[in-house]
């Protein structure tokens, strides 16, 4: 879901998007279910990197409607991946 808002974001605001790059056939799954959730934390902090390398590009443009929704999408999309990272982090300590 978080792709799919970011993508349609920078359509929207006239931009193009390589989804080839995007392709679930990239994802590593595991070899168990505890390598799973490991490797999901992994994906979840790469991405809020990447979500914080946006934001840096983003931050010094001039503050207007445009660049404060984007800098809200990605504290809102970066809390939530803060989230699933402890619901894997949980999900860890109840399964060793």
């Amino acid at each position: 879901k978080h792709l799919d808002k970011l993508g349609d974001l920078i359509l929207d605001l006239g931009g193009k998007i390589n989804t080839q790059k995007y392709e679930t056939t990239y994802v590593a799954y595991g070899t168990s279910a505890k390598n799973a959730v490991e490797l999901g934390i992994k994906a979840e902090k790469e991405t809020i990197d990447e979500y914080n390398k946006i934001i840096e590009k983003i931050s010094p443009l001039p503050q207007n409607d445009t660049t404060k929704y984007c800098l809200a999408l990605l504290a809102k999309l970066i809390a939530d991946e803060q989230f699933h990272i402890e619901l894997f982090k949980s999900w860890l300590k109840d399964n060793p």
